[in-house]
């Protein structure tokens, strides 16, 4: 019994490290949009374009472009709620990147849904 717990221990971390967060850059994503399709990433980038907005049936969200400053390559970010993004502000997201994301009807391209945003300073 001990021996299968051990294993079954085993396996299930090995699940969890599969899908372990990828350290990568707005740049990267958009050279290689299939390679991140579906993953969770983490990258920092400049917020523009942010919009604090209230779905139809009365749930904020907050949307913005997340720039890499270096390439000019963008990324759009969807969050839940109202975030505390200000415009040109530098921000590290974590979440899942989708090469193209159906939502309600809806295709979205190029787009990650956070988990997380934080200021990078």
């Amino acid at each position: 019994m001990f021996r299968l717990v051990l294993i079954l221990i085993g396996v299930l971390g090995l699940a969890t490290s599969a899908a372990a967060t990828i350290e990568t850059t707005v740049s990267a994503i958009a050279q290689d949009q299939d390679k991140f399709h579906e993953v969770e990433v983490l990258v920092k980038g400049k917020a523009t374009q942010v919009q604090l907005k209230t779905s139809r049936r009365g749930n904020p969200y907050t949307l913005f472009s997340l720039i890499d400053p270096a390439t000019r390559a963008q990324v759009t970010v969807y969050s839940r709620g109202h975030q505390a993004v200000t415009e040109s502000s530098e921000v590290i997201v974590q979440g899942i990147y989708y090469k193209v994301l159906h939502r309600a009807g809806y295709t979205f391209p190029n787009e990650i849904d956070a988990i997380s945003i934080k200021s990078s300073k």
